[in-house]
C-alpha cells in the first residue's frame, strides 16, 4: 500500500534517519524477515542516493514490519540544495510494493527556507533541540529530536550539527515570530578592564 509522507526539510551534512512501518494494503504489518527494501532519493528523475538492506537500512523487528534507514552526514554533504522525491520498495517473494512516496527540500544550516521547505513550527522545534542540547551537556551520551516527523539523533561528537540546526531553527522561529535576528560579535574577547 502506497503512501506519502509529509514533505519536509533536511539539512545537508546532517545524518539522517528515518524509522518505517511497513504494511500491506489491509493495513497489517508486512513480515519484513528475508525481504529486499529499497530507500531511493530522486532529483530530477534521476536517482543520486540508493539505500539497501545492510547498508544503510536496518530491520529493527521484522514481524512489525519495522526499519530503520540511515544517510550518514558524509552522504548527505554531497546532497545540493533543492526538492527531490524519495520512495522505499519492498520486495517479497513474488510481491513488490513501493511503501511509501514524498518530497524531500534539502538545505544547509543557515540557508533561508521557501515557503515549500517551511517547518510546521519551528519554535517548538527549537525548543527540542535545546533540550537535546542540554541532556548532552550534562551527561547523556545520545539524544533524538523529532524534527518534522522523523527522529535525528545528536551525541557529543555531533554537537556542532547540534549547535548549527539550533541556530537555523532559532533564526526561523524568530522570522516566525517577527523578533530581530540575533547579532553575534566575531573575532571578539572580552577583557578585564581595569
Amino acid at each position: 500500500m502506497t503512501e506519502t509522507h509529509p514533505d519536509f526539510t533536511l539539512y545537508a551534512g546532517d545524518r539522517w534517519q528515518f524509522d518505517a512501518a511497513l504494511h500491506d494494503a489491509s493495513g497489517n504489518a508486512l513480515n519484513l524477515s528475508g525481504a529486499e527494501i529499497v530507500w531511493r532519493l530522486h532529483k530530477s528523475g534521476n536517482v543520486i542516493a540508493t539505500r539497501t538492506v545492510g547498508d544503510g537500512i536496518t530491520v529493527t523487528n521484522a514481524l512489525a514490519g519495522l526499519c530503520s534507514i540511515v544517510n550518514t552526514k558524509e552522504q548527505t554533504e554531497a546532497f545540493a540544495n533543492g526538492t527531490y522525491s524519495d520512495d522505499i520498495r519492498v520486495t517479497i517473494g513474488d510481491m513488490v510494493c513501493t511503501q511509501a512516496v514524498g518530497l524531500i527540500t534539502v538545505t544547509r544550516a543557515g540557508a533561508t527556507l521557501g515557503s515549500a521547505g517551511s517547518a510546521t513550527d519551528p519554535c517548538a522545534t527549537l525548543a527540542r533541540l535545546q533540550q537535546a542540547r542540554i541532556a548532552l551537556v550534562t551527561g547523556a551520551r545520545e539524544t533524538r529530536v523529532r524534527i518534522e516527523n522523523f527522529e535525528v539523533e545528536y551525541s557529543a561528537a555531533t554537537m556542532t550539527d547540534l549547535d548549527r540546526a539550533i541556530a537555523n531553527y532559532d533564526s526561523l522561529c524568530r522570522k516566525q515570530t517577527g523578533k530581530a535576528p540575533r547579532r553575534h560579535a566575531i573575532g571578539s574577547t572580552m577583557r578585564p578592564t581595569s
